[in-house]
């Protein structure tokens, strides 16, 4: 209950925005955070709900701005199109690179991401043909601001409801349970390697959108706003927001509307993360620890597949094949 008034009440302020002022400052800044908020949706897929870590996401989020930039400037597209071409380019490109990076995981996994960002800055400033080079893309069409306004807001909270669902979902214990024990989950017939290419997919999706929406939000753009800096950012809102967060599921009441928008209380998280493991039996025992309890963990998300059937994923992925 106290969630969902929290959400109501966070749903009447940002209604009431445009009605309490005029200041075009003031509306662009609710919008930014929109962005931030559609961003981090799609990223907590990936980095919340299976654990791996994207310093490359402004990349994705340039491939959706250009694309939607692209479309419009030299197609004629509308809008909604550019935008609907945007994510479908982007997911592409997200599954690409995905098939290539995930083969690593942690830090090395954080270094691939990292380069393939500084790729697309380099492409972005260097390909000026087709990207206007360190100058951008001028005269895009843009909708007033308020109309604008209220596109950004709702295509946050559409992807504030559907995190929330594809947590719950077959996909959502799929993601969940690979990230608590890949050892688990594949001796259950999930293949870790094939989740983790379907979580970074969706987390591009968001990206492109994303990055289509701020294109119509400026009428320009340039490298300048896709650097490894705009990388940092979404993460660290992420991180501030809350890992694993539940979007718009009503049942939710750890992370809440304050957690979202406020960053929540991260140092409760730290110290949950930095607590040092004293007072345990003897080394044998903690390692016995480290691989039994994850391993219980992963099982209780894979209970929900069971009654899933044909329509989880464990029917469509199968186990990864050696090799």
């Amino acid at each position: 209950m106290i969630d969902r008034l929290g959400w109501a009440a966070l749903a009447a302020a940002v209604a009431t925005v445009p009605l309490l002022t005029s200041n075009t400052y003031y509306l662009y800044l609710v919008i930014s955070i929109g962005l931030l908020t559609i961003v981090t949706a799609g990223l907590n897929v990936l980095v919340g709900f299976t654990g791996q870590t994207s310093l490359g996401h402004a990349g994705l989020y340039a491939f959706g701005a250009y694309t939607a930039a692209l479309c419009v400037t030299r197609a004629g597209m509308s809008e909604w199109a550019a935008i609907v071409a945007a994510i479908t380019v982007t997911s592409i490109v997200g599954a690409a690179v995905a098939a290539a990076a995930l083969r690593v995981s942690g830090p090395y996994l954080a270094m691939v991401t990292i380069a393939f960002g500084l790729i697309v800055e380099g492409v972005l400033i260097e390909w000026g043909s087709v990207t206007g080079g360190p100058g951008g893309i001028f005269n895009i069409p843009k909708p007033a601001l308020r109309t604008h306004y209220w596109t950004v807001m709702l295509a946050a909270a559409l992807a504030l409801w559907l995190t929330g669902n594809l947590r719950r979902s077959a996909w959502g214990r799929a993601f969940l349970a690979v990230k608590s024990s890949e050892v688990a989950a594949e001796s259950l017939g999930l293949s870790s390697y094939y989740v983790r290419i379907v979580a970074f997919t969706v987390s591009a999706a968001f990206a492109g959108a994303a990055g289509a929406l701020f294109t119509f939000l400026n009428g320009y753009i340039s490298p300048d706003s896709f650097t490894l800096q705009t990388s940092i950012v979404f993460l660290l809102a992420l991180l501030f927001g809350g890992l694993g967060g539940r979007g718009l599921e009503p049942e939710s009441v750890e992370h809440g509307v304050a957690a979202r928008v406020n960053g929540g209380f991260p140092a409760a998280r730290l110290r949950q993360s930095g607590q040092r493991a004293e007072n345990r039996p003897e080394p044998a025992s903690r390692d016995a620890d480290r691989d039994v309890l994850p391993r219980r963990e992963a099982a209780e998300h894979l209970r929900g597949l069971e009654g899933a059937g044909d329509a989880g994923p464990g029917e469509g992925i199968g186990r990864q094949a050696d090799g």
